[in-house]
């Protein structure tokens, strides 16, 4: 956030930050501000390098305001400026792999978490660790006007929106553009693999065009060649 740092603590009674979650730090690490306050309960799981790991890649700009997320919690903050954060969405689980309160969980195996979370003007793209499901994943779109929850089909082990422009090969963005459209890569090999082995290439793409274009670049690259990126731009 310009010239200040934002932290996220995975014990949160750790005394450098007297028991706050997140703190903001200018360039020498002197705490401007604290956030999120949980004295009583830290994070005892095994595997803490995947969650500090993860916690890389919770923060998001998102009209010029930045979103924050905790790997183990269920809350999405907004934090518009260095004295300001307050909680924008909060999600719930229940018993079918839907938030709950076991969120909260110190047992691994009732772990829930939010892995990858990509916001839009209408839409939030999320992908949430859930142990109970044989792909330990579900990605899933939040649609903001009607607040339905959409849970992204799987096979094996692959998820995503089926593109039914240029003939059913699944898109699974990663990241969001400033002006909203979304993006995606996929190496050589990869498409070649979708291809082949696509599971929906019945259906009849909307766009011929534009299916044949997908097919000659498909068909005509190599092993080597650089990732091909692809825009979404979302309806």
């Amino acid at each position: 956030m310009d010239d200040n740092i934002v932290l996220s603590f995975s014990r949160p009674d750790f005394v450098y930050n007297n028991g706050f979650q997140i703190a903001i730090c200018d360039k020498e690490f002197n705490v401007k501000n604290r956030f999120v306050n949980r004295t009583n309960e830290g994070i005892t799981i095994g595997n803490a390098s995947k969650i500090m790991g993860n916690m890389l890649n919770c923060l998001q700009y998102f009209n010029d305001t930045l979103s924050f997320w905790e790997y183990k919690y269920d809350t999405i903050y907004r934090i518009p400026d260095i004295g300001t954060c307050f909680p924008r969405y909060a999600f719930k689980y229940n018993k079918k792999q839907k938030f709950d309160k076991g969120t909260k969980d110190k047992e691994e195996d009732n772990l829930r978490a939010i892995e990858r979370m990509i916001e839009t003007n209408n839409y939030i793209f999320l992908k949430l660790y859930n142990p109970s499901n044989t792909r330990f994943f579900n990605e899933m779109i939040y649609l903001k006007k009607t607040k339905e929850i959409i849970s992204l089909k799987s096979h094996d082990n692959v998820s995503g929106i089926l593109n039914d422009i240029d003939g059913g090969i699944e898109v699974l963005p990663r990241k969001v553009l400033k002006d909203g459209r979304l993006y995606t890569s996929f190496s050589a090999f990869k498409l070649k693999q979708l291809l082949r082995e696509n599971p929906y290439k019945s259906i009849k793409p909307v766009n011929s065009e534009k299916h044949r274009d997908l097919i000659g670049l498909i068909n005509n690259s190599k092993m080597q060649d650089n990732p091909i990126i692809m825009i979404i731009t979302l309806k």
